[in-house]
């Protein structure tokens, strides 16, 4: 049984492809499962259609403010996708 399964969200995997809307199984805190349409019970069920969810690609812990501060002309991670 899943935790949470997260339906309908505009799915974008940070490679460029044409978005999906994939189902998103989370167990233990974890992605489980990705797939077009999850029929696995869960203990929650959320409805997220149009918003985007970025399963697993997007690092919310981070220190942008201080990389564009110091050092401006350098690669960071906003031009890496």
């Amino acid at each position: 049984m899943l935790d949470l399964n997260v339906r309908n969200g505009r799915g974008c995997a940070g490679t460029g492809a044409t978005p999906l809307e994939p189902d998103i199984g989370i167990k233990d805190s974890r992605i489980a499962l990705i797939r077009e349409w999850i029929d696995e019970p869960a203990d929650q069920r959320r409805g997220v259609r149009g918003f985007s969810v970025l399963p697993g690609f997007v690092n919310i812990l981070t220190y942008y403010d201080l990389e564009v501060e110091f050092a401006p002309d350098s690669v960071n991670r906003f031009a890496l996708g």
